[in-house]
């Protein structure tokens, strides 16, 4: 998970936290054409959502305690012409995720594609790939539900 210099894993700082969410990878698949789609995906969470990156990061935020939100991928803009991200790997890659979610009762899944609609242009930043204000205010939303939701609230 170190596309462009980027690691997710870096990110996470060991402390007393009750929730961590995480989200990563699309930077990874973004980069993925010279190691290969597959390969990618693969070293990010396997199909069974046991082993990879994003599988280790989640294992070692449990342990240290807390719970974990993992998120899943919006789908790209549809107006946005070259997609990249391999073809429909974003939405592989959320099914993993939420694979990987479903083995752990302290791993919750939110699917962003459930709260971004890739038809309207305005779900999307000017570049069609990260989500407007308006978009991210949503996922925030969908966050929050979904940990009062766990926690019985």
């Amino acid at each position: 998970m170190a596309a462009e210099g980027l690691d997710i894993r870096a990110q996470y700082c060991p402390q007393d936290w009750a929730w961590v969410v995480v989200e990563g990878g699309a930077n990874d698949l973004n980069a993925a054409r010279e190691r290969g789609c597959d390969t990618v995906l693969d070293s990010l969470v396997s199909a069974d959502g046991r082993q990879g990156d994003i599988a280790d990061l989640v294992r070692r935020i449990r342990a240290d305690g807390a719970r974990v939100v993992a998120l899943g991928y919006y789908q790209l803009s549809d107006a946005l012409e070259d997609r990249g991200f391999c073809g429909d790997a974003l939405s592989v890659l959320s099914d993993r995720i939420e694979t990987m979610a479903a083995l752990d009762p302290g791993v919750v899944f939110v699917s962003m594609a459930e709260v971004v609609p890739s038809a309207d242009p305005a779900s999307y930043d000017r570049d069609g790939v990260h989500p407007s204000a308006r978009s991210s205010e949503a996922i925030g939303q969908a966050i929050a539900r979904a940990i009062r939701s766990a926690e019985g609230r």
